[in-house]
């Protein structure tokens, strides 16, 4: 099993808000999406709510969602996810709950982080 997770970078979601802002909500990219594969299938949550499910053996392009007609796998797949999930936030060190990560105290940082393109 794989277990993903990925959201949509503010930098992005700054730059949509010049351009296209209505595509945010269109989009959902203030949401957390994530994902389980097992085997064959993959689900992907959006704000913890399953919504996609491929066949990613059969339909590579991933272009026929089937979370309608496959409900029980859905479920099965959508409770693995939750039970990682839990797990993985239980296990994170107890600092890491209050900390708060200030940028601007570290200076070294940000030019990594300018270097990799992340900030401007």
């Amino acid at each position: 099993m794989v277990f993903t997770e990925a959201y949509t970078p503010h930098t992005l979601i700054a730059l949509m808000e010049n351009d296209d802002p209505a595509a945010i909500e269109t989009f959902r990219c203030r949401s957390m999406r994530r994902a389980v594969y097992r085997g064959n299938y993959k689900l992907i949550t959006v704000d913890d709510e399953p919504d996609e499910l491929f066949d990613v053996v059969a339909d590579p392009g991933e272009l026929d969602n089937l979370i309608g007609q496959e409900p029980d796998l859905a479920m099965e797949l959508n409770q693995l996810l939750t039970g990682f999930r839990t797990e993985s936030e239980a296990r994170r060190p107890t600092q890491w709950k209050e900390s708060q990560l200030c940028l601007e105290e570290d200076e070294m940082l940000l030019e990594r982080l300018r270097g990799l393109g992340y900030i401007e």
